[in-house]
C-alpha cells in the first residue's frame, strides 16, 4: 500500500512529465515541438488515422473529398518545426496535397479572410509531410483562440499555388481537445508501448496548461489531489450529453446539477479520497423546504425509507448510501454559517433511525433563534470536526455583534461511487452514469413528490 501511494505521489510532479521542463515559459513553440514529437513516435497507420479523421474529415467538407489518404502505404513522413520559405518540395501546393491546420483552444475560431493585408514573410511553427500519400501539412498552432488571418495568409501565399486553390478550401482549424480525444483512442488499441507512453505523456501535458476544454478521463490523482478542474469538465461533459436524456438545466460550474422537472433539490457531484459522491441535496436553502423535510421525516418515516430502499435496491450493489444532516446558522443573506455531518454520517440501511432521530430532534434542528451559548453546548464535536471560524470570545458563530441565529438542518444523501469504476474512457464513463442516474432522479422525483 506504501509503494502504491508513493508512486501516485511521485506521478502528481508535473516535472516528471516528458514535456514539461523548469523554468520555461510554454509558449506555442513549445507545445508545437511537443506535439509533432509525439506525432513522430506514433504508429503509421495511427499517425494517418489522426490526419484522416481529425484534418481531412475537415478538408473534405468543405472540397467535394478531393483529400485522399492510404492509410497503409510505406511510411515515409517528414517533420520539420520553424518551417521557412525555403523547402525540399519544388513545387507548391493545392487543394489536393497541402493543406494548413490552426491548432486553437477553442478549434473554432471563424478567421475572417476577406480583408486585404501586406504579405511578409512565413514561418510556419511545424510541418508533417507524408510523402507516399503526396499529402503536406503546415501546422500553426495557439494556446488559445489567438490566430490572425495576416499569418495564415502569409503562410497561404508562399506556400501555395494562389491560381490553384483558395485559401478558404485548403485551411481548418482544429483543437488541443479535438487532438487529445483522438489520441485517447489510439490508446485503447495500441499495442506498441513507446507510442503509448509519448501519448499519455503529451495528454498530461496538455491538461497541466489547461489546454484541453473538454473532460477525457479521470486518473488517480484527481481522487487523491481533489482536482477540481477536472470534476467540473466531467460534469459539464455529462450533463451536455445526457441533458435530453435526464433534462439536465445548464451546468454553471457549481458542481450542482439541476433538473429542469425538479424544482427545489439538487444533485451535488464531490470527490474524496478514492471516491466520487453523488449527494441529493434535500431541504437546503430556504427555512419552509427544511421544515417541509421535517415533517416528512416526523410523520413519514416509512416512505423515506421506502425512496431510501428503492434507491439501494436499484443502483449497483457496490455502491454505498449514507445520511447526513447539515446544520445552517442563518443572521442575514450575507452571513450565515454552515456546519458539516451533525452527529456523524448514517450508513443505510443500518442507521437509518438514527439519522431520522437526529434530524428531527429539536435541540439540533430547532428552526427558530438559537443563542450562540446554546449553539456551541449542543455543536461542540461539529464545531471542532469542521474548523470552525470562532469570535473572539471562541464562540461560533464568527460574528461578534450578533449573539442569537436562526437555526435548522438539511439532509444529504450520498451515494459513493469507487474510484475504480471512474477510471474508464470517457464513452464507458457516461454509459454507466446512464445506469446509476435513473435510479438517483427516480429517488429525487418521489421525494419532491412527498413533501
Amino acid at each position: 500500500m506504501a509503494i502504491e501511494i508513493l508512486s501516485e505521489e511521485i506521478k502528481m510532479d508535473k516535472h516528471l512529465n516528458l514535456f514539461y521542463t523548469y523554468k520555461t515559459n510554454h509558449i506555442e513553440d513549445n507545445v508545437t515541438r511537443s506535439f509533432i514529437i509525439t506525432l513522430n513516435n506514433m504508429e503509421p497507420v495511427h499517425l494517418r488515422l489522426f490526419v484522416k479523421e481529425i484534418i481531412l474529415s475537415k478538408l473534405n467538407a468543405i472540397n467535394n473529398d478531393q483529400y485522399t489518404l492510404d492509410l497503409f502505404k510505406p511510411s515515409d513522413f517528414e517533420f520539420d518545426l520553424q518551417v521557412t520559405n525555403s523547402t525540399d518540395f519544388d513545387e507548391k501546393f493545392d487543394d489536393k496535397n497541402g493543406a494548413i491546420v490552426g491548432i486553437t483552444y477553442s478549434g473554432n475560431q471563424n478567421i475572417d479572410f476577406s480583408k486585404n493585408i501586406d504579405l511578409g514573410g512565413a514561418r510556419p511553427d511545424a510541418l508533417f509531410a507524408d510523402k507516399e500519400n503526396e499529402l503536406c501539412i503546415i501546422f500553426e498552432s495557439k494556446l488559445s483562440d489567438s490566430l490572425y488571418q495576416q499569418q495564415i495568409k502569409r503562410h497561404y501565399n508562399a506556400f501555395f499555388d494562389t491560381n490553384k486553390s483558395k485559401l478558404e478550401n485548403v485551411f481548418v482549424e482544429i483543437s488541443w481537445t479535438e487532438i487529445a480525444i483522438f489520441f485517447e483512442k489510439i490508446l485503447k488499441i495500441s499495442r506498441n508501448n513507446k507510442e503509448t507512453y509519448f501519448i499519455k505523456e503529451f495528454i498530461d501535458y496538455l491538461e497541466s496548461l489547461r489546454l484541453i476544454s473538454d473532460f477525457i478521463e479521470f486518473k488517480t490523482s484527481d481522487f487523491t489531489n481533489k482536482i477540481y478542474h477536472n470534476l467540473n469538465k466531467f460534469i459539464s461533459f455529462m450533463s451536455k450529453e445526457l441533458k435530453d436524456d435526464f433534462s439536465f438545466s445548464e451546468y454553471n460550474n457549481s458542481q450542482m446539477l439541476f433538473f429542469d422537472d425538479i424544482p427545489h433539490e439538487n444533485l451535488w457531484i464531490d470527490i474524496e479520497n478514492n471516491v466520487l459522491t453523488c449527494t441529493i441535496v434535500c431541504g437546503s436553502g430556504k427555512k419552509w423546504r427544511s421544515f417541509q423535510l421535517y415533517n416528512f421525516i416526523s410523520n413519514n418515516r416509512s416512505l423515506f425509507n421506502k425512496i431510501l430502499f428503492d434507491l439501494n435496491s436499484d443502483i449497483p450493489n457496490d455502491l454505498i448510501i449514507s445520511l447526513t444532516a447539515n446544520s445552517l446558522f442563518r443572521l442575514s443573506r450575507f452571513r450565515t454559517e454552515f456546519l458539516a455531518n451533525i452527529r456523524g454520517e448514517f450508513s443505510f440501511p443500518v442507521k437509518f433511525d438514527d439519522f431520522c432521530d437526529t434530524f428531527i430532534d429539536k435541540t439540533l434542528n430547532a428552526y427558530q433563534q438559537v443563542d450562540k451559548s446554546t449553539i456551541n453546548n449542543n455543536f461542540t464535536k461539529e464545531i471542532k470536526e469542521n474548523s470552525a471560524h470562532l469570535d473572539s470570545q471562541n464562540l461560533f458563530p464568527k460574528w461578534e455583534d450578533a449573539n442569537s441565529f436562526l437555526q435548522y438542518c438539511y439532509c444529504n444523501i450520498i451515494i459513493s461511487i469507487p474510484k475504480t469504476k471512474l477510471l474508464k474512457n470517457r464513452v464507458e464513463l457516461l454509459n454507466y452514469f446512464k445506469e446509476i442516474l435513473p435510479p438517483i432522479k427516480k429517488a429525487m422525483v418521489s421525494l419532491t413528490n412527498s413533501l
